[in-house]
């Protein structure tokens, strides 16, 4: 796997788990810098580069996105096909919504990898 296959699956992860939130690039940015206690960045331009798999976050950076995302490590940079915990807030979600997050999640993974394999032409 390239290093592009894995900024492309790591963006697709983020975006699901933004949209399991229902969160835009720039409320991200905001719940992020609140948690990391920055006032400047992460900008909305350093979300907006994650997204599009122009750069991945730093190992600081990615360990705020977890806590903020409320998802795992491994799930977030496609180490592992299922979020692992949603953490604290996983208690107000039943099993059938938990079941449909991470069906979510993998249908989004599923659609990534149809596309970059379109792209390639494989």
């Amino acid at each position: 796997m390239s290093a592009s296959d894995y900024h492309d699956a790591f963006a697709e992860r983020l975006r699901a788990a933004m949209a399991m939130r229902g969160w835009t690039q720039s409320e991200l940015a905001r719940r992020y810098r609140f948690a990391a206690r920055l006032s400047l960045t992460p900008s909305t331009s350093s979300v907006r580069h994650w997204l599009s798999g122009q750069s991945m976050p730093r190992v600081r950076s990615l360990r705020v996105l977890c806590d903020v995302l409320d998802v795992s490590a491994d799930w977030l940079l496609g180490r592992s096909p299922t979020i692992e915990s949603l953490g604290p807030r996983a208690a107000s979600l039943d099993e059938a919504d938990r079941l449909a997050l991470a069906q979510h999640a993998e249908f989004l993974v599923a659609r990534a990898e149809r596309r970059r394999r379109y792209r390639v032409g494989a």
